[in-house]
């Protein structure tokens, strides 16, 4: 009886050892395992977070079920948006990470979010001139699709990130490194991220995805930092195709009499099929970031990037050049800002721009005129940072949905407003 007695104290303790985590390890760039502290001698790190989400307002719910695919279609509800459980662990020149995720946000869901094998050097204490990484890991590719979730301000990334990079992670090979203010990475992938919309983290042709960014860093003032990027893509994407079919026969009963009449029976030739084909898909952007530190308030930043990529929509309007007959260009750009105010709060305002078919156009009777689809979000957050390790931020978006339909079919923009806010906890 004495151990159960125990058992309360136990669980205390091994609280109260998550809470002693180094908030460093935490808050370092995600899953970056460069961001260990020198004198960080642990073999194993273990570390958590946890975001819980309130959805306050979002005017595109409604009390129903997707007649596809019998989803709910009421986003007004409590969601437990991440639960991450992270260990770590390097020594010299070696270091392994693994994350596992859990979520509510399409139902109940656990799956692996990252898996990394890096070799430095120099060693893992310092920031590498080279590092070779295999595994599942952050997309090498702009500011947004590399940002850490721990220390984001906005809730989630940009549209135009959701939609070419879904998940913002894949399999594949990173190289990647600093010199002085110079910063590289170059990745060779599989070209379906952990969320597209067909074959997640699986590859259906044996051409792979090349990209990278090249960048700089440096100060030009005590305090005032610069940070700027180009990223490019090249790769191939994916068209299924469709299976070849048999002869047959069906039955239609015309006269619904119960009786097979000769003239019911039909005749279906089968079809000869169609092969898979590849198409091409590449992309080009650029970042701009001014890092500065403010008297009082504290430090606070202005960034801003913008992509053109072309057929590599993989998640919201599936690029797929062998089915439309031309190729889908797609445009995104986005412009931050970020401020803290004091250490107890910090402010920032973001508006980003979505346009997954520049060359869209809709027939309007017997005309065919250009078709605007482009999504754009600007959106507001507060969050309250006092306490150590909990964050709590409120997120209002002011959205422009292009697929709303007047009453007479014409193109009109939907109200996609959302108020929504997270409860974030780092362990």
């Amino acid at each position: 009886m004495a151990g159960y007695r125990r058992f309360p104290e136990l669980i205390a303790a091994v609280f109260a050892l998550f809470l002693a985590l180094p908030s460093s390890l935490a808050r370092a760039e995600e899953l970056d395992p460069t961001e260990v502290g020198d004198g960080d001698r642990s073999p194993v790190h273990v570390a958590g977070l946890l975001q819980v989400d309130s959805v306050l307002v979002d005017r595109t719910s409604v009390d129903e079920l997707d007649p596809a695919t019998r989803e709910p279609l009421n986003q007004e509800r409590f969601v437990l948006q991440r639960a991450w459980l992270r260990a770590d662990a390097g020594y010299h020149y070696v270091r392994g990470l693994i994350v596992a995720e859990g979520s509510t946000l399409r139902g109940p869901a656990l799956r692996l979010l990252a898996a990394e094998l890096s070799v430095f050097y120099p060693d893992v204490r310092a920031r590498p001139l080279v590092e070779l990484t295999a595994g599942l890991f952050l997309i090498p590719f702009g500011i947004e699709t590399r940002e850490g979730v721990p220390e984001r301000l906005f809730l989630e990334a940009s549209t135009w990130v959701s939609a070419l990079f879904p998940g913002r992670r894949d399999l594949g090979a990173r190289l990647r490194g600093e010199w002085l203010f110079l910063r590289y990475a170059l990745a060779v992938m599989n070209g379906n991220p952990i969320a597209s919309a067909s074959l997640p983290l699986r590859d259906p042709n044996r051409a792979k995805d090349v990209l990278g960014r090249v960048g700089v860093e440096d100060d030009l003032f005590s305090w005032l930092r610069i940070a700027a990027g180009v990223s490019a893509l090249i790769g191939r994407g994916f068209h299924p195709g469709v299976a070849p079919t048999k002869d047959s026969f069906t039955l239609r009963d015309v006269n619904e009499d119960g009786i097979v009449q000769p003239s019911e029976i039909q005749f279906v030739a089968g079809e000869p099929g169609e092969p898979s084909k590849n198409f091409a898909h590449d992309a080009l952007a650029g970042d701009l970031t001014f890092a500065y530190q403010l008297p009082i308030v504290g430090p606070g930043r202005v960034y801003g990037e913008v992509a053109w990529a072309k057929n590599l929509d993989r998640a919201l309007f599936v690029s797929d050049p062998v089915s439309s007959g031309r190729d889908l260009r797609q445009l995104g750009a986005m412009v931050g800002l970020r401020q803290a105010m004091t250490k107890h709060a910090e402010l920032g305002v973001r508006y980003d721009r979505y346009d997954p078919d520049r060359d869209s156009n809709s027939r309007r009777g017997a005309n065919v005129v250009p078709y605007d689809a482009t999504f754009s979000t600007l959106g507001v957050a507060v969050a309250w940072c006092s306490l150590p390790h909990l964050r709590v931020t409120l997120q209002y978006d002011h959205r422009n949905n292009p697929l709303g339909r007047t009453t007479s079919g014409a193109s009109t923009t939907l109200a996609a407003d959302s108020l929504i806010v997270r409860a974030q906890l780092e362990l």
